[in-house]
């Protein structure tokens, strides 16, 4: 049971902020959540000629999940090590995929929603890999003409990728609001832990019940201790 003690003058402030400082640490250490994120600086992609490659580990095991790929032509992403993207499917002969921008608080789960899939990276015999492309632009005498569903568009995309041979699902945020020019930034992302579970877009972790029951009764006794010393 916590005791409360009434302490005079500047080292009872200063007992009181360590306190404070103890209390927000145990409710740090209690906060649970099955959700991982990551806020990874608006890393920019853009380029006028060649290749601007980003590797994203989204679990931080040492592997590569995704690839995001910037070129002259074309600003896609490549899904790695069994890592798949949310996006149309694909229809022979055409192996363009196009990533799916979703709105805050939309369900990524295994089942995506038709006419839409989950894509692996292609890999063609050449050598080259087809991904699924956030926006393609091209400069036509004095008409651009865009493909791409994130053309213009600040907004989540549906990762899936695995721990441990099992899936787990996740969302990353990609600003590619910017028309004409085939690129962008990444700017955040999260996953939940829990092998298979949907999890929304733009979701974050939050604090457990036992860290809000525990920081709300700390501040309540404190506040009657305070009160009842005023009487």
């Amino acid at each position: 049971m916590l005791a409360f003690t009434h302490i005079h003058g500047a080292r009872g402030h200063g007992i009181l902020a360590m306190l404070a400082a103890v209390l927000l640490l145990c409710l740090d250490a209690l906060a649970q959540g099955a959700i991982v994120y990551r806020d990874i600086e608006d890393v920019p992609l853009f380029t006028l000629s060649g290749s601007v490659l980003y590797d994203l580990d989204l679990d931080q095991n040492g592997s590569v999940d995704l690839t995001f790929r910037a070129r002259a032509s074309q600003f896609d992403v490549l899904p790695r090590n069994e890592s798949r993207v949310l996006a149309t499917q694909r229809v022979p002969p055409d192996l363009s995929t196009y990533a799916v921008p979703l709105e805050m608080g939309e369900e990524i789960q295994s089942a995506a929603y038709d006419p839409f899939g989950w894509n692996p990276l292609l890999t063609l015999q050449s050598g080259a890999e087809i991904g699924s492309t956030f926006s393609s632009c091209i400069l036509v005498g004095d008409d651009l003409g865009c493909l791409g569903l994130f053309t213009g568009r600040n907004a989540y995309m549906g990762a899936e990728f695995q721990i441990d041979g099992q899936p787990h699902y996740g969302w990353l945020r990609v600003d590619v609001s910017q028309l004409g020019i085939n690129g962008g930034w990444i700017m955040e992302y999260a996953y939940d832990t829990r092998p298979g579970m949907p999890i929304l877009a733009g979701a974050v972790p939050e604090p457990s019940t036992w860290a809000l029951l525990v920081g709300g009764g700390v501040l309540m006794m404190w506040s009657r201790k305070r009160h009842g010393r005023k009487g």
